[in-house]
């Protein structure tokens, strides 16, 4: 996993951070979202927003939704819903396969929805995550370790707006450009029966970045958003994971407070919260409350080499798809060549047996 020059392997409260393999190895890319949003891909598959996939009853009834889509006519769909008469309101990821227009598709079945979970005062636990539609059971979510501490989150708030500016600047001045802000992903820990018990086990890191700009002679801040990805840091997670689990740690990225993506908040910003913050995470500022998250800086090759222009298989998918389209065009062609010549063939037969009848009634008249 590629980090900024100088930056080492570190572990805090048992958290795994990136580095531990070396600044010069490209980083897993299982969640990587670019392009303002239009770009998403879910470990081994690419999706492109397709604003033409969304059902259209969401579009009449006013409820938000966005649609993924990839070259082999399978999406993803994420809608807000507020669960019914009594539910709260969330995010519900779905996976449909043979699409079309207008949100028609063969199949289509829900594999999770996101929690926004309260976290107390002086608590600690999970404040976010995203639910299996299955079993019910958190599988993987944010975690706020703060406890009393929130109570000095509006004095840290004011440290941060003296410091932030000079530590971008000193990083900008040495050519790293990019602003990257880390933070761990968690499992709840289940026993043998699948009851929850105390503890948790990270299973990756969700990072977003921005490139920096200068605002004073002495001060830089965050200016454009570049994109946010998932990296899975456990490798027994990884080998055990199907489709539908890296879709759900997808949903992280589309379930950011708006802002970030422009082309997300077109699609699923509910008309009483334009900015989604009431049923969303917010992607954090690096200077954490108990939220583990750290920042480092890149530069223009860690940048790319971290996932900025990555768009994973889809255009292996879109080559793939054009070289099918080309041999199924050839392929009718060369079918209606046949026929055609057969036709031909065939036509000439009887013209020529015609032909012949023809004579033999002359002879014998």
């Amino acid at each position: 996993m590629s980090v900024a020059p100088g930056v080492e392997a570190m572990d805090r409260n048992g958290i795994r951070r990136i580095g531990l393999n070396g600044e010069n190895d490209k980083p897993y890319l299982d969640v990587n979202f670019i392009a303002k949003g239009a770009v998403l891909t879910a470990g081994k598959n690419t999706y492109v927003l397709n604003p033409l996939g969304i059902n259209a009853c969401n579009i009449l009834c006013g409820k938000p939704s966005i649609v993924y889509e990839e070259p082999g006519r399978t999406g993803i769909e994420v809608a807000f819903t507020k669960g019914g008469c009594c539910g709260k309101p969330h995010y519900v990821i779905s996976k449909m396969s043979g699409m079309k227009l207008l949100g028609i598709q063969d199949e289509k079945h829900k594999i999770g929805h996101t929690v926004n979970m309260k976290v107390g005062l002086c608590a600690k636990g999970p404040y976010y995550g995203i639910n299996d539609a299955t079993n019910k059971k958190l599988e993987v979510g944010l975690w706020n370790d703060a406890g009393f501490l929130k109570l000095f989150a509006p004095l840290k708030l004011v440290l941060k707006q003296l410091c932030e500016g000079c530590g971008n600047c000193s990083n900008l001045i040495k050519g790293r450009v990019t602003r990257n802000v880390h933070q761990p992903i968690f499992q709840p820990i289940f026993d043998e029966k699948g009851k929850k018990i105390t503890g948790r086990k990270q299973i990756g890191i969700i990072t977003h970045s921005y490139v920096m700009a200068p605002i004073s002679c002495f001060q830089a801040m965050p200016y454009r958003f570049l994109h946010m990805r998932v990296e899975v840091t456990d490798q027994e997670w990884r080998d055990n994971a199907s489709d539908d689990d890296f879709v759900r740690l997808a949903g992280f990225v589309i379930t950011t407070t708006g802002g970030e993506f422009e082309l997300v908040n077109n699609f699923l910003a509910p008309a009483p919260d334009p900015k989604r913050g009431t049923y969303t995470w917010a992607a954090g500022t690096g200077f954490d409350m108990g939220l583990n998250q750290w920042i480092t800086y890149t530069n223009v090759k860690y940048t790319i080499m971290n996932g900025m222009m990555d768009i994973g298989n889809l255009m292996d998918k879109l080559i793939a798809l054009i070289k099918g389209v080309g041999k199924k065009a050839k392929s009718l062609m060369d079918d209606g060549k046949k026929k055609m010549a057969a036709g031909m063939s065939d036509a000439k037969a009887k013209a020529q047996a015609k032909m012949a009848a023809m004579r033999g009634g002359e002879e014998t008249v």
